[in-house]
């Protein structure tokens, strides 16, 4: 709205500024047509008066002349000075006395009268005033009989005209820039609502490509989860139950004052989608170490470890193509340190408490609860109990202690996801968990089980 304005004020004084100096232009040219029209008119009566006084005068010799004290007046609407002239133009007789003008000077035009009976107006100055005058020839006394007056009369009269011109002018500007503003005003409203109706337009079909652009990235990276967790013995809908905890435990830490500012609605989201991804370094696992049925030996183990390094360098090359994004970026803290343990003793390199990212800390105590209370082809499922006492020995040790502490608060929860899912695999009716409270989930990808090779452990401390 401010823009808007902004942008009609300068409009309207733009087109102002045109109106005044249009109208200021017309007051000029009116003024000098009123003052050109009143000389015209004035030089018209003038020679009448002229006109008039050589025919009365036609038959009076000089003598006559000097005897005549005032010359017949004609009404002509002006107040003219009538004089006679002989034929060299000086001043021999006159009507009335003039400062500028007196018998034996000669009138000097400034703009000459004609010769013929048509053009017999013009002006001639004396040593003050200009005159607009009128001449007419005497029939035998070889002279003329000139009529004039001051052209600063003539002025005073058109000054009188054009006096009112200015006050019209104010007005028809007033009311103009009052029309333009309006105008101005209603045109302005009219482009900005099709142009908020367009960006509106655009942006909800930006929106639209966005989300069907993130719907196909969703399925793509879950796919590519699902392949890599197929090479796997892992059993059951292992990625869709990571992201039911990893989500159901990010929310319960939004509540909690001790995270306000670290996890928000979009944390919570990000985290359900990219835990799918923990496991996909498997993929570069050689098949005789993934599906060895027995224990691992040394160097299996470490090969097995590899697999976080591995994920996470296939993310960054993705990301290099791509271009950086808070998915991938969690992904890859995710991918890489799943394994890492509160004491410092995890893979693949040793971080230490905090220096562990609060989403890889968050997966890790849902992919063990996962491996713990699951079924797998070298074990049976844990109780719901024993998974959680595990879990609670090894605050401080494997699992942050705080984030335990959350997670001994909402621990039903996640054994209400694992029946679900336990039921629904039965049953062939696979659905996804919505936890209570929290985001509707979609499925999601998992963190490592323990090996397959391995006999369960008593603790978490020996999974991969």
């Amino acid at each position: 709205m401010p823009a808007r304005l902004s942008q009609s004020s300068v409009l309207i004084l733009v087109l102002s500024a045109c109106v005044a100096v249009g109208l200021w232009m017309q007051n000029q040219q009116s003024a000098h047509a009123v003052l050109r029209g009143l000389e015209r008119d004035t030089g018209v009566q003038l020679r009448t008066r002229a006109d008039a006084l050589a025919a009365a005068l036609a038959d009076k010799s000089q003598a006559e002349l000097a005897s005549v004290s005032q010359f017949a007046l004609i009404a002509t609407g002006v107040d003219p000075q009538t004089i006679v002239v002989d034929s060299s133009w000086r001043i021999t007789h006159m009507d009335r006395s003039e400062r500028d003008l007196a018998p034996g000077r000669q009138v000097r035009w400034t703009v000459a009268p004609g010769s013929d009976q048509s053009a017999r107006i013009g002006r001639f100055a004396g040593e003050k005033d200009v005159y607009v005058a009128a001449v007419a020839p005497l029939a035998h006394q070889h002279g003329y009989v000139i009529c004039s007056v001051p052209l600063e009369q003539v002025n005073r009269r058109a000054a009188a005209v054009t006096a009112s011109l200015p006050s019209i002018a104010g007005v028809t500007m007033l009311w103009t820039e009052a029309l333009i503003a309006i105008a101005v005003f209603l045109t302005m409203c009219r482009l900005a609502d099709r142009h908020e109706r367009e960006r509106k337009r655009s942006h909800t079909e930006a929106l639209r490509q966005t989300q069907s652009l993130m719907r196909t990235r969703d399925a793509v990276i879950f796919g590519l989860a699902k392949l890599a967790e197929s090479r796997d013995n892992d059993t059951g809908e292992h990625l869709e139950r990571i992201s039911a905890y990893s989500t159901t435990l990010a929310t319960a830490l939004r509540r909690d004052p001790r995270y306000a500012g670290k996890v928000n609605g979009t944390f919570v989201k990000l985290i359900g989608l990219s835990s799918a991804l923990h496991d996909i370094g498997k993929v570069g696992i050689d098949d005789r170490i993934l599906r060895k049925p027995g224990r691992f030996n040394e160097q299996e183990r470490i090969a097995m470890q590899a697999h976080s390094r591995i994920g996470d360098e296939c993310l960054r090359q993705i990301e290099q193509r791509l271009g950086s994004s808070n998915f991938l970026q969690m992904a890859r803290a995710i991918t890489l340190s799943h394994h890492e343990r509160w004491d410092g003793t995890g893979n693949p390199r040793g971080l230490k408490g905090e220096e562990i990212p609060l989403e890889a800390r968050i997966v890790a105590i849902a992919d063990v609860y996962d491996a713990l209370s699951s079924k797998r082809v070298y074990k049976d499922a844990m109780p719901h109990e024993t998974c959680v006492e595990i879990i609670r020995d090894d605050a401080g040790k494997h699992f942050d202690p705080t984030l335990v502490e959350v997670w001994l608060k909402i621990e039903r929860v996640f054994r209400r996801i694992s029946e679900q899912y336990r039921s629904e695999q039965a049953s062939g009716d696979l659905g996804r968990f919505e936890p209570d409270p929290g985001p509707r989930l979609t499925a999601q990808p998992a963190e490592p089980t323990p090996a397959p090779g391995d006999p369960m452990p008593a603790t978490p401390e020996s999974l991969p």
